[in-house]
């Protein structure tokens, strides 16, 4: 099941964050934080709850127990939490995610918990024309390890059966030079009500000496570059 914050990130971003090319991936990076919790979309064991999506004022509760295997141990445990408001013209929520560290694989005694805030929300400037953007700190749970954070910002663009997508993504780590700066470009093409041609170009460029990758780029030297290219058709039952 998808947790509170991919709930409030995914209507904030133009590409999909389910896909491979979406900027907002770049969350999933633990760079310069030794030690982060990794981002989740999705948990397993969870209890839900959120509001009649009839109101305007949506609010998300998750938790997620982490099969610890011994009472009192929160290894893998899971909790996310958003409000938003929505309306025809613009969309903006908060989501809060604490993640223990530990699998049930791999329990941990006294894991370690990492936090991830969000702000995100999107604009319609036209009625075929909309702009996001996105807030992200991610705080590793060390005072040992500095905090990141990241900013996003993206629109598309409707012309008949076409749609115009870009993304700009900035990563950085706190009291470091380690940041990565992506950016997407993307086409859709509607063949029809469910059936969509679409096209994906993603540059990722590591700074300070990071080593960051998405898109399967590969793992290359620190502080190296890439470039990924997609095409594709996705149909929807």
């Amino acid at each position: 099941m998808f947790t509170p914050l991919f709930n409030s990130l995914a209507p904030a971003d133009p590409f999909g964050i389910n896909a491979s090319f979406s900027p907002l991936n770049l969350l999933s990076a633990n760079d310069g934080q030794p030690g982060l919790v990794r981002y989740a979309s999705r948990a397993s064991n969870m209890v839900y709850y959120r509001t009649p999506e009839s109101l305007p004022v949506a609010a998300h509760v998750a938790f997620s127990s982490g099969e610890a295997g011994s009472a009192g141990n929160h290894s893998g445990d899971l909790f996310g939490a958003s409000i938003g408001y929505r309306s025809e013209r613009f969309y903006i929520s908060y989501a809060l995610q604490k993640t223990h560290g530990g699998t049930a694989a791999v329990p941990q005694l006294n894991p370690r918990v990492s936090t991830y805030q969000a702000i995100s929300g999107y604009f319609n400037a036209t009625p075929t024309v909309r702009l996001y953007g996105n807030f992200i700190h991610a705080d590793a749970g060390d005072r040992a390890v500095q905090d990141a954070s990241m900013a996003n910002l993206g629109a598309s663009w409707e012309v008949g059966a076409s749609e115009f997508r870009v993304g700009a993504t900035r990563r950085r780590v706190e009291g470091s030079a380690r940041a990565q700066v992506l950016w997407v470009l993307g086409y859709d093409y509607s063949l029809s009500k469910r059936t969509t041609l679409y096209g994906r170009v993603l540059h990722l460029k590591n700074r300070g000496g990071s080593s960051a990758t998405l898109a399967s780029l590969p793992v290359g030297e620190p502080g190296s570059d890439g470039t990924s290219f997609g095409i594709g058709v996705s149909h929807r039952f």
